[in-house]
């Protein structure tokens, strides 16, 4: 049985730095990969799947958050006798994921079915994430209404 090599922070700062070099020059998308990365069951998933690769270019390294495959591998049903990618990507979680992959440009549904799901905290981040990719990138959010 194969062990699993535990994900040190400096890779996880180092990868979510390259992700936002990919998404670099398009603030819906970059705040579609901040929020992922802010939520570690979601970006934790997002690694393990291999929904983040890297790639060398001309400019160096960078890497892609693919959320239109995440979205799809997500709805598939599980298949008799395997285990889903889903699993293991609790409810909150998946609605952090579907508002970011809207925000990336994947069609996702109504936003309202994925943000019944949220915690007060992931509600927070995703108020932050949609004003950033409005072009509020300074703003923050506070869901109890304190200034």
């Amino acid at each position: 049985m194969p062990t699993e090599v535990p994900f040190r922070d400096e890779d996880r700062a180092r990868l979510y730095a390259l992700a936002l070099r990919g998404a670099s020059g398009q603030p819906p998308v970059q705040a579609a990969v901040r929020l992922a990365f802010q939520v570690a069951e979601v970006r934790d998933w997002l690694v393990r799947n291999g929904f983040v690769p890297t790639a060398d270019g001309p400019d160096g390294p960078s890497a892609a958050v693919d959320f239109r495959h995440a979205m799809d591998r997500l709805g598939r049903p599980r298949q008799a006798g395997r285990t889903s990618a889903r699993d293991g990507l609790g409810e909150p979680a998946k609605a952090v994921l579907t508002v970011a992959a809207g925000l990336a440009g994947v069609r996702t549904g109504p936003l309202r079915h994925a943000i019944e799901g949220l915690t007060p905290e992931q509600a927070r981040l995703v108020a932050e994430a949609v004003m950033q990719a409005a072009g509020y990138p300074d703003a923050t959010a506070d869901p109890q209404g304190r200034a």
